[in-house]
C-alpha cells in the first residue's frame, strides 16, 4: 500500500527542456566515456525543428537497426505529433573511425502511440536504413543492449549515460558545447505512483549529495537514502539515452531518460538551490522498458529488407580492400564482414538484401560472395562492388563496370575528391544512400487490362503483377517507383490513363497492399503522368503528378509521400498549351531537394523544363529535339557516375532515345530503339549493379510491348526485361525512381 504525504497531490516533476536534454555529476564533473569501453551503442541524435536544431541520446537495440530513444526529441512540444522537419542524424563514436553518421527519413521515427506530449508513454524507435557499425565490439562495432525484463528496477543502482548537459549539483546544469558523452551512477527508489507522477511506468530517483536536508525522496516519501559516493544525474540533452542495470556482468537498459526537475518546483523542499536545474535535492523520472517490452518488441523486429552498407562500417573507413559473405548457418543468415560475423537474422524473416562496398576511386575494391546456403529465392542487389560471386545454382562471378568516382546521389557539401581513409561522416541520407532502384514497374497502355508488372532489372524476374484500378477500366496505366511507406522498401505509384478521373494509387513494396488512393485532379477525366522523388527533403519520395493532354497549361502538383498533402500546384507551359506533360523528379542542382522536370505533350515541340524542388522556380528549359514538333516522355538519372544528374527523354512519335547533362545542357547521347514508331516512354533503374542509372525504354502504341534496357553513358543494349503478351499492341508504360 502506497505512503501517503503531504506532497503527493501536488508535487510535480518537471519535463526537461524540449529535446536538448549530458550527464552531471556529484561535486565534479561527470567522467568522459571513451570509444571502445562499452558504450559506442550510445548514439547522439540530432533533430530539426525548422531553423532549429537540438539534440538527444537514444541506445542500439539488439537486431542492430533500431535505435530507442524519447518520442519528444522528435516531437512538436505538447503534442504526440512527429514534427522534425528534416531526417534526424543518428551518430555513432567508434575507436579508429571517430564518428559515423547515419540519417534517417522522418518516416523512419515511430512514437508510442500512447504518447500525447506528457510524462507517460515517452517512447520511440528509430528504424535505420542500413545495419549499425557492426563486428567485434570495442573496435569495429557498437555493442547493442537488451532491455531489462525484471520487475525489480527499485533498489538498483544504475548508470546513466548520455551526450546532455554537463555540471555539478551544486552549479546545476552548464552547456556542453562539444556534445561529449559522459556517464554516472545514481539509485532507482520508487515507482511513478508513490508521487502520482507518471504511474508505476515511471522510474524515480534523486540527485543526494549525503545530506537529509537535500534527500528528496527521504523527505517526501520517508525513502531515506542520503546516495551514493559518485552519484550523479540527468540533464537536458540526455533525454532517451540509456540507464543501465548490471546482471551478471552483462549491461541491460532498465529505463530511458525521459524528465526531471525544473527551476523553483515549490513543491520539493529538499532543493538545494531552487535556482538552478538538475541540482542537488532534485528527482528524475525515466519510463520503464519492462512496463513497454511488448511495444518494443513489436516495433523493432528486424526489417524483412537487410541493407550492409560498408560506407556505415568502421572496417569500410580503412585503406583496405574488403570481403563480405553472406551464408545461412541452422535458420539464420549471417553477414560477415572480412571473416567477422557483423549480422545474424532468421533467413525467414529476409525477403531482399543489398550490399553496397566502400571507396570511392575506381575500380571499386570491395567482393561479395552468396554461399550456396543460401535460399535462391532471396533477392540481393549489389552496388559498388568489384567483383560479385553467386554460388547458388545458376548463379556465377559477375564484375559491374567501373565509373563513379564520386558516391551516388548528391555529394556532401565539401566531400569531393575526399580520400578513401577519411570519408565525409555525412553521407546523404537513405534513400540517396542506395541509388538509383533496380525496380521497374510496367504499366500497360490503353485497351488493356490495368495490370502493372514490377520487375527486377537486375536479375529480369517479375516480383509483382498488380491489377491497379478495377478490371473493366482499360485506359492504361503510367507508374512509377519510390519509398512513401518509409519501410526502405521501393512502393509502387500507379496513374490512371484516360477516362480514369486523374486517379492515383500507392501500393506497398513489401506486401502489395493499397496503401494510398486519391484523384490528383478533380473534375478531369484524362490522363495523368506520375513520377516520384524527395521534393521536400524530408527523407521521404514524393509523389509528382502531371495532367495528361486535354488539360491546360501543363498542370503539375506535387503531393507530400508521408502524408498525402498537397505542397505543390504549378503549371509548367502556357495557358494555352492542351498537349499534357511527362514528368520526372531527381536532385539537379544537387540541394538535397528533388527538382521537377517536365516534358511537354503533343504539339509542345519536344519542349524540357526543370523547376527548383526547393524553391518551385523555373531553372532550365531546353527543346531535346530540333524540329520535332511531337510531345516528350523524361526520366532523371545519373548515367555516368560523375554525381551529376542526367535528362533523359523519348519521343512520343518513333523512338528516338537522348541523355542531356542537365547541368551543362549538352547532349551526351543520342539513338533510335527499333520497333517505336508508335513512341518510346523512358526510365532509369540499376539493371547492371554498378549502382549507376541506366536506361529503360517501353514501346509506344501499335507494337507489341518491349521493355529494353541501355548502359547509361554508351547505349549499349543490356539486356531485354519481362513484359506482357506479344499480342498487345497498346504500348507500355516505365517507371522508376526518378
Amino acid at each position: 500500500m502506497p505512503i501517503s504525504s503531504p506532497f503527493r497531490a501536488a508535487f510535480q516533476i518537471e519535463e526537461l527542456e524540449p529535446r536538448f536534454t549530458p550527464v552531471l555529476a556529484n561535486t565534479s564533473l561527470a567522467p568522459l566515456v571513451a570509444a571502445g569501453t562499452g558504450y559506442d551503442g550510445v548514439v547522439l541524435i540530432t533533430t530539426t525543428f525548422g531553423a532549429d536544431t537540438f539534440t538527444g541520446t537514444g541506445f542500439l537495440l539488439p537486431d542492430g537497426r533500431h535505435i530507442l530513444t524519447a518520442a519528444h526529441n522528435f516531437t512538436t512540444p505538447g503534442t504526440g505529433t512527429v514534427g522534425i522537419t528534416a531526417a534526424a542524424r543518428v551518430s555513432f563514436d567508434m575507436p579508429t573511425a571517430g564518428r559515423i553518421d547515419i540519417d534517417v527519413p522522418v518516416a523512419g521515427v515511430t512514437v508510442h502511440p500512447g504518447y500525447t506530449g506528457g510524462n507517460e508513454n515517452d517512447l520511440a524507435v528509430v528504424t535505420l536504413p542500413v545495419l549499425a557499425p557492426s563486428g567485434p565490439t570495442g573496435t569495429l562495432g557498437a555493442e547493442r543492449y537488451a532491455i531489462y525484463r525484471g520487475s525489480d528496477e527499485v533498489g538498483q543502482v544504475v548508470t546513466i549515460v548520455g551526450y546532455g548537459t554537463i555540471g555539478t549539483g551544486t552549479t546545476g546544469q552548464q552547456t556542453n558545447e562539444d556534445l561529449t558523452k559522459r556517464m554516472t551512477r545514481n539509485r532507482y527508489e520508487t515507482l511513478g505512483d508513490r508521487i502520482n507522477y507518471g504511474g508505476t511506468q515511471a522510474l524515480i530517483y534523486d540527485f543526494d549529495n549525503g545530506l537529509a536536508a537535500n534527500d528528496a525522496l527521504g523527505r517526501i516519501l520517508g525513502i531515506n537514502d542520503l546516495g551514493l559516493p559518485d552519484e550523479g544525474t540527468a540533464g537536458q540533452g540526455d533525454s532517451g539515452g540509456p540507464v543501465f542495470v548490471t546482471v551478471n556482468g552483462q549491461l541491460f537498459v532498465a529505463g530511458t531518460t525521459t524528465s526531471g526537475p525544473g527551476v523553483g518546483n515549490p513543491d520539493n523542499p529538499a532543493r538545494l538551490n531552487p535556482a538552478v536545474e538538475a541540482g542537488f535535492g532534485t528527482l528524475s523520472h525515466d519510463t520503464r522498458l519492462s512496463f513497454h517490452q511488448t511495444w518494443i518488441d513489436a516495433n523493432s523486429a528486424s526489417p524483412a529488407a537487410q541493407v550492409l552498407d560498408l560506407r556505415f562500417q568502421v572496417a569500410g573507413r580503412d585503406a583496405a580492400a574488403d570481403q563480405i559473405l553472406v551464408r545461412v548457418t541452422g535458420a539464420n543468415l549471417e553477414l560477415l564482414v572480412n571473416n567477422q560475423v557483423y549480422q545474424t537474422v532468421p533467413v525467414a524473416g529476409v525477403t531482399s538484401l543489398t550490399l553496397v562496398g566502400a571507396g570511392t576511386g575506381t575500380p571499386f575494391e570491395t567482393t561479395a560472395t552468396i554461399d550456396a546456403s543460401v535460399p535462391l529465392g532471396l533477392a540481393v542487389t549489389y552496388q559498388r562492388i568489384l567483383t560479385a560471386t553467386d554460388n547458388r545454382a545458376g548463379g556465377g562471378t559477375s564484375s559491374p563496370p567501373g565509373g563513379a568516382a564520386a558516391l551516388p546521389g548528391p555529394t556532401p557539401a565539401g566531400a569531393t575528391g575526399v580520400p578513401r581513409t577519411s570519408l565525409p561522416v555525412n553521407l546523404e541520407s537513405f534513400p540517396n544512400a542506395i541509388s538509383p532502384t533496380d525496380l521497374v514497374a510496367v504499366g500497360a497502355g490503353a485497351g488493356a487490362d490495368p495490370r502493372v508488372l514490377v520487375v527486377n532489372a537486375t536479375t529480369g524476374a517479375a516480383v509483382r503483377d498488380i491489377v491497379a484500378f478495377a478490371p473493366t477500366f482499360r485506359g492504361g496505366v503510367q507508374t512509377a517507383v519510390g519509398d512513401l511507406t518509409g519501410d526502405f522498401v521501393d512502393d509502387v505509384i500507379v496513374a490512371a490513363g484516360a477516362g480514369g478521373n486523374g486517379h492515383i494509387k500507392v501500393f506497398d513494396g513489401a506486401t502489395g497492399a493499397e496503401v494510398r488512393s486519391f484523384l490528383a485532379f478533380p473534375g478531369f477525366n484524362g490522363a495523368v503522368a506520375v513520377a516520384s522523388g524527395d521534393v521536400n527533403g524530408d527523407g521521404v519520395d514524393d509523389i509528382v503528378a502531371a495532367a495528361g493532354a486535354g488539360a491546360a497549361g501543363g498542370h503539375v502538383k506535387v503531393f507530400d509521400g508521408a502524408t498525402g498533402a498537397l505542397l505543390r500546384s504549378f503549371f509548367a507551359f502556357g495557358s494555352g498549351f492542351l498537349g499534357g506533360v511527362s514528368v520526372a523528379a531527381g536532385d539537379v542542382n544537387n540541394d538535397g531537394f528533388a527538382d521537377i522536370v517536365t516534358g511537354a505533350g503533343a504539339g509542345g515541340n519536344g519542349h524540357v523544363k526543370v523547376f527548383d524542388g526547393a524553391a518551385g522556380t523555373e531553372t532550365r528549359s531546353f527543346f531535346a529535339y530540333s524540329g520535332y514538333t511531337g510531345g516528350v516522355f523524361v526520366a532523371a538519372g545519373d548515367v555516368n557516375g560523375d554525381g551529376e544528374l542526367d535528362i533523359l527523354t523519348g519521343t512520343a512519335a518513333g523512338g528516338h532515345v537522348k541523355v542531356f547533362d542537365a547541368l551543362a545542357r549538352t547532349e551526351r547521347l543520342s539513338f533510335l530503339v527499333g520497333g517505336s514508331a508508335g513512341g518510346v516512354r523512358v526510365a532509369v533503374a540499376d539493371a547492371d549493379g554498378d549502382g549507376l542509372s541506366d536506361l529503360v525504354t517501353g514501346t509506344g502504341a501499335g507494337a507489341s510491348p518491349s521493355i529494353q534496357v541501355f548502359e547509361g553513358e554508351t547505349g549499349g543494349r543490356l539486356k531485354a526485361l519481362e513484359s506482357f503478351s506479344a499480342g498487345f499492341l497498346g504500348g507500355v508504360y516505365v517507371g522508376g525512381r526518378g
